[in-house]
């Protein structure tokens, strides 16, 4: 294609919309087609193009698996794994086709790993720090005056109160400390999302016997914490270490919104709905409920069913006006679980899928994470 009469600008526009497993396999095929998936410009508007997938992550391998079309590309945890590899995956956090892994290696409670790392292109950079704690929690984005200004957040969930932040600028390959006074906690930092730059969690305030959820965000353009949104819902809690019954999970929407999904954990009804913000640039955040189904038959998941609770919180995505994409995993029988995909709209399920059953604990290559993921040509910062 590179030597045919087109235009090159019209080439460029095609291969800009050919699907990330294709390209990295052509890409060699001539010298023009590897210069321009190199070029930042190309690799940043290949991505704005580029369709969510589904990722799981296991002790020696990576599926990621097309929604709409059911096919899977398998890549390999790369070497730089090996020395974690028989520990487990806390948890991830994606953005621009990279993910900020957090491992705990078994050194002991204080100690853990933390790696940028992106699949398609096998690239990984471990970043250190001595200083870090176990119970940590992380965010990634990059300042959006420069999208290739990657930063690391980290939060000492210790001394959240005191104020013990960090930030790790890949341009400067250095942690820096700030100082800020936050009146909230984050006991589930694996339900987060990155979007646009910005981190996003669910959080809770603190101080009272009832918590209020709400999302809390952080701008990294501006290194400064904000409060976006109260959830539009209560979220129901049991008496007993303020667990949550409700399942919920929250999600990007449309490139530039939020989205909460819950269902009702026990509840015979199991109703599940969705709820979507504004743009989160207007200013003041509103929810409105996307839709809801009363009964949609799935799976209520059951988050004692895996030693590491964060494995069975669904991942969902929409890129449709009606329905989202559910991914979920579905208990078959007393320790075993399988992987199930729906296509839920306001009429219930269209579409399920369920893949082959696995092991939880004790299976000798379990699945470490699972999640919505956008393959990218964007490199690992150095």
């Amino acid at each position: 294609m590179a030597s045919s009469s087109l235009p090159f600008d019209l080439v460029e526009d095609i291969i800009s919309r050919v699907p990330i497993e294709s390209l990295i396999r052509f890409k060699r095929t001539s010298k023009q087609w590897y210069a321009l998936c190199n070029d930042k410009r190309f690799i940043y508007k290949h991505l704005g193009l580029s369709k969510k997938r589904l990722m799981r992550i296991y002790l020696d391998k990576v599926e990621i698996i097309n929604p709409a079309t059911l096919d899977l590309l398998c890549l390999p945890v790369p070497a730089e794994f090996s020395s974690v590899a028989q520990s487990f995956l806390m948890y991830v956090i994606h953005c621009n086709g990279l993910l900020l892994c957090r491992w705990y290696n078994g050194r002991g409670p204080r100690y853990g790993d933390v790696a940028v790392w992106n699949p398609v292109l096998g690239q990984v950079k471990f970043v250190e720090s001595s200083s870090h704690q176990l119970t940590d929690i992380y965010g990634f984005g990059y300042d959006k005056n420069n999208r290739d200004s990657y930063k690391i957040l980290r939060i000492s969930r210790w001394y959240l109160e005191a104020g013990e932040f960090e930030i790790y600028d890949f341009k400067s390959k250095l942690w820096r400390v700030f100082s800020a006074t936050l009146d909230w906690s984050m006991p589930y930092p694996y339900l987060n999302v990155s979007l646009n730059g910005n981190m996003y969690w669910i959080a809770e305030t603190k101080g009272n016997r009832n918590p209020k959820r709400f999302i809390q965000g952080f701008d990294f353009s501006k290194e400064t914490f904000k409060r976006i949104s109260w959830f539009p819902f209560e979220v129901r809690q049991s008496g007993i270490g303020r667990a949550i019954i409700d399942t919920v999970a929250i999600s990007g929407f449309r490139g530039d919104r939020l989205s909460l999904f819950r269902q009702r954990f026990g509840d015979e009804t199991r109703e599940m709905e969705v709820w979507v913000t504004n743009k989160v640039t207007d200013g003041v955040v509103l929810w409105s409920k996307y839709f809801n189904v009363a009964r949609p038959d799935l799976p209520i998941l059951n988050p004692h069913f895996f030693e590491y609770a964060h494995i069975n919180v669904p991942s969902f995505f929409t890129d449709k006006t009606d329905s989202i994409v559910l991914w979920c995993d579905k208990v078959v029988g007393e320790d075993y679980a399988c992987t199930s995909f729906y296509e839920i709209g306001q009429g219930g399920i269209k579409i399920q899928v369920t893949g082959q059953p696995f092991r939880g604990k004790g299976e000798r290559n379990p699945c470490l994470s699972n999640f919505v993921y956008v393959p990218s040509l964007v490199p690992v910062p150095e």
